[in-house]
């Protein structure tokens, strides 16, 4: 963004939007943290003009935030709603699984809603600007031949929470700005959502621009008929202090990233300078010729007491490594994420318990987040039942193991839970994902089949047919 950008935004905001100093700086700050998430980051070295850009931008912030929603919504997530599901015996015999009609309308209302990738992006906006806004839209989407409710994910940056001046958790209305281009004029909007007395909330739309003389003018009004508000907001990481939450990159976290890059620049500075050997000599004070250096070629003449020399490096760059090595440690360390890099060597050899151990702090700070993000989402399920006259009990989510197993160790550990009595083979089947039913089935035909097989094998033998076996298991796995 260029200087007169910023002036002109800056303007927009105070005198057209009439956005205060306290919001204008939060957003300012929001739009910083994504250009860091996207790997737009400060510069580190200042190039002379014409010369070489030596800058280096190596994305650590950005990797901390997609790892973190891989961690939080990567394997997916379930929502189970209270009530038993059906089960009827289908026209092939086979059971199926009727779910009851609140757990089919929130599957189906996710589902149409596109539920894995809108979690991911719900996900990286909350983790970069420290808040997630979720919109419900009722009966706008078409799915199935039907119609559900649309939820669209909010820019942060658009949004204001209005709260009670005495405390800050007690939100009295939400306002939306934007500006929008109609027949290439420049309109202001807003949106604003109010608490009333009633303890139903209100919804206006307003405008401004040139024609309103910088005015708001209400375009429409109306009341939204329940007691919750249309928007929905929750913190990515815990602020005591604050409605707003807590971004995974925080000002520390950006200012690592830029000892980062500036190590890593002069590193690849240093390299660029010395990838070819810089020469210099001596000349006789009696000498005047000219002397033509470029990479590769030396041309020139001397007398008896001139010399040619090139310019070499006092150190193998050992210890700048080793910094940035450092350097990126702590950003991984404060950023609770597992460096691979730093484990590489020893991943062959670590066991479920010694992955538990390493990614300790990383489980907490996910941890953390699944009570705020599926506080959210419960909450967001709430009031879609209650919008469609349901049983408003939201259930509870299930989560998937965030960490990576030893899939034989596991097994194991299954097979002496099944040895000793504390575990039954259909429990073990769903702890590895296995359908317990299907197999089941397999299992008992699989035995049936073994048991015919063994009893062709003993009339043979009581035949004296012994020879024959090999001929005829043969042709009967050929048939097989």
């Amino acid at each position: 963004m260029g200087i007169f950008d910023g002036i002109r935004n800056n303007l927009l905001n105070f005198l057209f939007l009439g956005i205060d100093e306290v919001t204008d700086k939060r957003i300012g700050e929001m739009q910083e943290r994504r250009d860091y998430r996207e790997g737009r980051h400060k510069q580190q070295i200042k190039p002379k003009p014409g010369r070489t850009d030596d800058n280096v931008y190596i994305n650590f912030s950005g990797l901390v935030i997609d790892r973190s929603i891989s961690m939080l919504f990567g394997k997916g997530i379930e929502f189970d709603l209270p009530g038993a599901d059906q089960k009827v015996e289908g026209p092939d015999g086979k059971t199926i699984t009727i779910p009851t009609p609140e757990q089919k309308y929130i599957d189906e209302t996710w589902d149409a809603n596109k539920q894995e990738i809108f979690l991911h992006k719900l996900a990286m906006s909350a983790s970069t600007d420290g808040t997630g806004y979720i919109k419900i839209v009722p009966d706008k989407l078409p799915f199935e031949e039907a119609f559900f409710p649309r939820l669209v994910k909010q820019d942060g940056k658009l949004i204001e929470i209005k709260t009670d001046p005495e405390d800050f958790e007690t939100v009295l209305g939400y306002k939306i700005q934007w500006t929008t281009i109609i027949d290439d004029k420049e309109i202001a909007r807003k949106q604003e959502h109010t608490l009333q007395d009633s303890g139903l909330w209100l919804i206006q739309d307003f405008k401004s621009s040139n024609i309103t003389g910088g005015r708001w003018e209400l375009m429409y009004a109306e009341e939204w008929p329940y007691e919750f508000p249309q928007i929905l907001h929750f913190q990515n990481l815990p602020n005591d202090n604050d409605i707003y939450g807590v971004s995974d990159i925080t000002d520390d976290v950006m200012r690592l990233q830029d000892k980062l890059n500036f190590v890593a620049s002069n590193i690849n500075k240093i390299i660029r300078l010395h990838a070819h050997p810089l020469m210099y000599t001596t000349l006789n004070s009696s000498q005047k010729d000219v002397i033509d250096s470029s990479v590769g070629e030396f041309i020139g003449s001397m007398g008896a007491d001139g010399y040619i020399k090139s310019v070499e490096m006092q150190s193998d760059l050992s210890s700048s490594a080793n910094y940035f090595t450092v350097l990126r440690q702590a950003f991984f360390d404060i950023t609770r994420t597992v460096d691979i890099d730093s484990i590489a060597d020893k991943l062959g050899a670590l066991t479920n318990f010694g992955l538990k151990v390493l990614y300790q702090d990383a489980i907490n700070k996910i941890e953390t987040k699944r009570q705020l993000y599926g506080d959210a989402l419960l909450e967001i399920n709430r009031r879609l039942l209650i919008i469609n006259g349901m049983n408003p009990d939201p259930g509870e989510i299930i989560w998937h193991d965030a960490l990576p197993e030893n899939g034989l160790e596991i097994s194991q550990e299954l097979k002496t839970d099944i040895e000793i009595g504390i575990l039954s083979p259909q429990s073990a089947a769903d702890a590895k994902g296995y359908d317990w039913e299907q197999e089941s089935d397999r299992i008992e035909e699989q035995q049936a089949n073994e048991g015919t097989v063994g009893n062709e094998i003993l009339k043979l033998f009581e035949k004296g047919g012994g020879t024959q076996i090999g001929e005829k298991m043969s042709n009967k796995r050929g048939n097989q």
